[in-house]
């Protein structure tokens, strides 16, 4: 008897897919892990919803993104910068407990050393 093999590899497909966009399961609860503390922190992420780089940076935390301490500079539909984001230079923005601040789509590795949070995967 010969087995097919469109079962198969209907499976890998399906499992590729998942671990593309939810990623292993350790690794998505580390990042929720992070997240939550990055907003524990008292950092705050300002970003807009037209901005390639917030995109990006977003992209970095998959659905972890969620917990991120952000702020919507600008209403959907409008590149009109809100009052709350005056004194914000540029998107996106990190400003961390410390007043420091960093513009550009940081690294989990930056992130992590502004906030004394651990990185997904350094443990």
């Amino acid at each position: 008897m010969q087995l097919s093999r469109l079962p198969t590899a209907q499976l890998i497909k399906a499992l590729l897919l998942t671990l593309l966009f939810a990623g292993p399961p350790a690794i998505a609860n580390e990042m929720d892990s992070f997240a939550k503390c990055i907003a524990k922190s008292g950092a705050k992420y300002y970003r807009t919803w037209w901005c390639p780089y917030c995109a990006e940076q977003n992209k970095m935390f998959g659905s972890a993104e969620r917990f991120l301490p952000a702020v919507e500079c600008s209403k959907k539909g409008s590149r009109e910068k809100l009052s709350r984001c005056e004194d914000v230079p540029g998107f996106p923005t990190w400003v961390f407990k410390d007043g420091g601040q960093a513009s550009g789509a940081l690294s989990l590795s930056l992130l992590s050393e502004f906030t004394h949070c651990p990185r997904p995967g350094s443990r």
